[in-house]
């Protein structure tokens, strides 16, 4: 299963996007940085045909 590998990837840049984006002493240029990997992350796995849903769910 190639796809495994790729999700765990595509998983932790989210959660390390995500952390630095919620840390309060990261500058606003470090999480736009992480928004554009996370961004780069999901073109990649989209042209290789994976999707991840990242929403959140509703309560």
């Amino acid at each position: 299963m190639r796809a495994a590998p790729a999700l765990a990837l595509a998983l932790a840049v989210l959660g390390a996007a995500l952390a630095v984006a919620a840390c309060n002493g990261g500058s606003e240029r470090a999480g736009e940085a992480a928004k554009e990997d996370v961004r780069g992350m999901r073109d990649f796995l989209r042209d290789r045909g994976i999707t991840i849903d990242t929403r959140l769910p509703e309560r």
